[in-house]
């Protein structure tokens, strides 16, 4: 058998998946494309969610080293897909990701599977260093290379989903895949109730993915909202260049987490230009400051995830956003363009 090279990176992930792991095994590509770092990219499907534009990568393994830029969950199915690459590799690294203090037994068990762990925010990498003994390291994710999209782009996306030019947009986004609880969409929808007045030109847009595959948490969504008539649920599929166009043509991106391992969203949202009100807690705060955006108080309580996504976690916590504080954040923002052009 041919000897591998040892400087290069075999990165294998959900690479034409529309999940935020997918979409930071991309980002991580073009990072080490950008550093001129030789690699070559391996997909698999292992997930439920939608799937993005197809990735032509190939099963070959061509280093010693690999990056499994797939969760512990996910990390045993994809080597006995992938046999060769895992008996070939000499060094496995696990670009992992996590959102609660606690990690489960999973994480435990994998990561004898792994050499060391490459964490993408200080939050993760406290988290994995204090739960695990498998070496960890923080590589921070850069900001995505990402262009703002035109105006026609924007004018299109706002006249498909029927949003009038004249309202003031405020979105939150939320992939059923995950937690709506930890994504804290019912806070959302509380804080910009309590913002406006059914007078006032403001809406909520509520931009979900993979609502087929997590119809209760959809119908958990409907309820929470259905009282006000100014928030929308958007649950169509868009592509990347479509939903930054949303996000760029938005007033202000709304999150309000318990928990965000990192918080791509929150990034991609600055990279265009829109105002970020989010909570003042976890991986976002590697790069959300008082300077650019809005940040919320609250206070650390037990995790508590009513949609079952986070099972016999006795110690895990997370953040509960002051709802108040940002009402009138998103009031301010409402009101005061020249307060608005500063963020």
């Amino acid at each position: 058998m041919a000897v591998l090279p040892n400087e290069g990176f075999n990165v294998v992930g959900h690479l034409d998946s529309l999940l935020g792991t997918g979409q930071a095994a991309r980002n991580l590509i073009e990072v080490l494309q950008e550093n001129d770092v030789p690699h070559h990219a391996i997909n698999v499907r292992l997930t439920e969610s939608v799937l993005g534009p197809e990735m032509q990568t190939n099963s070959d393994t061509k280093y010693q080293n690999t990056i499994w830029a797939i969760n512990p969950e996910r990390l045993q199915q994809a080597q006995r897909h992938l046999p060769d690459v895992a008996a070939e590799t000499t060094r496995s690294v696990g670009y992992w990701w996590w959102e609660l203090s606690q990690v489960p037994p999973i994480f435990q068990e994998m990561s004898t599977r792994v050499d060391e762990i490459w964490a993408p925010s200080s939050f993760i990498a406290e988290t994995l260093s204090h739960e695990l003994d498998t070496p960890v390291f923080k590589v921070p994710l850069t900001a995505p290379d990402v262009q703002p999209p035109n105006t026609s782009d924007i004018n299109e996306i706002r006249l498909e989903l029927e949003i009038d030019a004249r309202e003031f947009v405020v979105i939150t986004t939320a992939d059923l895949l995950s937690s709506i609880d930890r994504k804290n969409i019912q806070g959302a929808i509380q804080a910009f109730t309590k913002a406006f007045s059914a007078r006032d030109k403001a809406i909520l847009v509520v931009k979900l993915l993979n609502t087929k595959a997590r119809p209760l948490a959809r119908e958990r969504i409907a309820a929470w909202a259905e009282s006000n008539p100014n928030i929308r649920i958007v649950d169509q599929s868009l592509t990347r260049q479509e939903m930054l166009a949303l996000v760029s043509g938005s007033d202000v991106l709304l999150s309000l987490h318990r928990s965000e391992g990192l918080g791509l969203h929150l990034m991609e949202a600055m990279a265009v230009g829109t105002p970020v009100v989010t909570s003042n807690y976890s991986g976002n705060l590697d790069f959300c400051t008082r300077d650019n955006c809005i940040l919320v108080e609250g206070e650390v309580i037990p995790a508590h995830d009513a949609s079952g996504q986070y099972l016999n976690l006795p110690d895990a916590s997370w953040f509960e956003p002051n709802i108040g504080q940002a009402a009138d954040a998103l009031r301010e923002l409402y009101r005061d363009d020249a307060f608005r052009a500063k963020i």
